[in-house]
């Protein structure tokens, strides 16, 4: 009787030694149990025993003597192809991955915050995407500056690209910048005015303002839910003041167009605050108190330290950051 039965179920194979194919392999393309042996390093009394279980394994003889030497049964004809399949692809498996290709169709998965994607995200789209014709990039929001921890650990995400008060340490992390914060108001602004003192001396732009002034001024909170209290509220809590947030809004890019039609004051990020003045009449001004900044931070899971793809990715990111 002639067949597989012993390896035709997934959990037979934990009984069966794999080496063993390399030896079948051998014999099936030699014929001939010496040169099959030379052929992978054994001794002939080594592949005798292997060919020995093999026919054990496969209730076949394999290979019978003729008058012209060693012949293939049919069931080892038929064994040819898919066995060296099987060697080809655990090689390619073993094999150490290439480079990754531009041009070779892929998605990428990264998740930021408003912040990076008006800061980053525009020169990081335009290298990825410009790098192949069918590479495409998935980005995500993350709300409240919290880690997407689970969607990394998951492989969901390939990375996260923002400020993160903790990165736990079974995560990699990269520093890729430094931010710190200015105050902005619209030009004309009846409070503010030229020459005025802001914390340490002038202000930007030959603009000052007081603490007094700052803490009087309705501002505007950039937040992606109301009630949040910040870097500027705990400064300003520690010398026992406070202020009035008059107006929150979602996003960074809305802070400069109401800014420009009212009289609040907002205290943001420099680089988004620069962005902001391209397209709104505004005024920039050093803050009345000090403020610590920030640091922007890449975020990846370990698992794809290795992997080509990913490298690449956090290449163009890292190349990036301003």
């Amino acid at each position: 009787m002639t067949g597989i039965h012993p390896v035709d179920d997934r959990h037979a194979l934990a009984g069966v030694d794999l080496n063993l194919l390399v030896v079948l392999d051998a014999l099936l393309e030699a014929e001939n149990v010496t040169r099959a042996a030379r052929r992978i390093g054994l001794s002939q009394s080594a592949a005798s025993s292997a060919l020995g279980r093999l026919r054990h394994l496969f209730g076949d003889p394999l290979l019978v003597r003729t008058r012209g030497g060693m012949a293939p049964t049919a069931l080892a004809r038929r064994l040819r192809e898919p066995v060296r399949r099987a060697l080809d692809d655990v090689a390619g498996m073993l094999r150490s991955p290439g480079p990754f290709d531009p041009q070779a169709p892929h998605r990428f998965r990264i998740a930021v915050t408003d912040y990076v994607g008006l800061i980053l995200l525009p020169a990081i789209a335009a290298r990825v995407l410009g790098a192949g014709p069918a590479i495409d990039l998935e980005v995500r929001t993350i709300d409240d500056w919290q880690l997407p921890v689970d969607e990394l650990e998951r492989g969901a995400l390939d990375v996260a690209v923002s400020f993160f008060r903790e990165v736990p340490a079974r995560l990699a992390s990269e520093h890729l910048f430094d931010e710190s914060f200015v105050c902005a108001v619209r030009r004309g602004h009846p409070v503010v005015r030229r020459g005025g003192r802001g914390r340490g001396g002038r202000g930007l732009g030959g603009l000052g303002l007081s603490l007094r002034q700052y803490t009087t001024l309705p501002h505007l909170l950039v937040s992606p839910r109301a009630g949040l209290v910040g870097t500027v509220d705990a400064a300003l809590a520690a010398r026992g003041l406070s202020r009035r947030v008059a107006i929150t809004v979602p996003h960074f890019s809305v802070a400069p167009a109401v800014l420009a039609r009212t009289d609040c004051v907002a205290t943001l990020a420099e680089r988004v605050a620069r962005l902001g003045a391209r397209s709104a009449p505004l005024h920039l001004l050093a803050p009345p108190l000090a403020l610590p900044g920030f640091a922007v931070h890449m975020v990846w899971h370990p698992q794809t330290d290795a992997d080509p793809a990913a490298a690449w990715l956090r290449s163009q990111i890292r190349g990036h950051a301003p």
